[in-house]
């Protein structure tokens, strides 16, 4: 299988601060975060943070925003489970998965550790397999 566009994604609870996960994002440690929970696994992305984050055009005072930020864990932003793809998946067919789940990163499994792919990272593949 090519394994272009797949990351590893970081392995958090559903009881992980959401700070930490923004931080993290920030710092460009993570794009995609894991969360197993409930016997299911969840793709944790950017999009997620944001949907259950408070608006930054809100009228809340900054330390409001973090207070309510502070009280936030990463079960809050979890979506639908995540697709699996099969791990023999060629890059077309994890970018059809991808379209198919809207949008959403899917999780490839590749011998004793899980994979993601998201649009980004898969855009990221494929433009540093072009410049090499």
């Amino acid at each position: 299988m090519d394994r272009t566009g797949l990351v590893e994604p970081r392995i958090i609870s559903a009881e992980t601060p959401l700070a930490s996960v923004i931080r993290a994002m920030a710092a460009g440690e993570a794009d995609l975060f894991l969360v197993e929970h409930g016997g299911r696994r969840y793709l944790l992305d950017r999009s997620d943070i944001e949907r259950v984050s408070p608006s930054p055009a809100s009228s809340l005072a900054r330390y409001e925003t973090a207070e309510r930020i502070a009280r936030l864990r990463a079960g809050h932003a979890l979506r639908e489970p995540a697709i699996e793809v099969s791990p023999t998946a060629t890059t077309e067919e994890i970018a059809a998965a991808i379209a198919a789940a809207g949008w959403r990163p899917v999780l490839v499994r590749d011998a004793t550790r899980w994979l993601a792919a998201s649009p980004i990272t898969l855009v990221r593949g494929l433009l540093q397999g072009a410049v090499a």
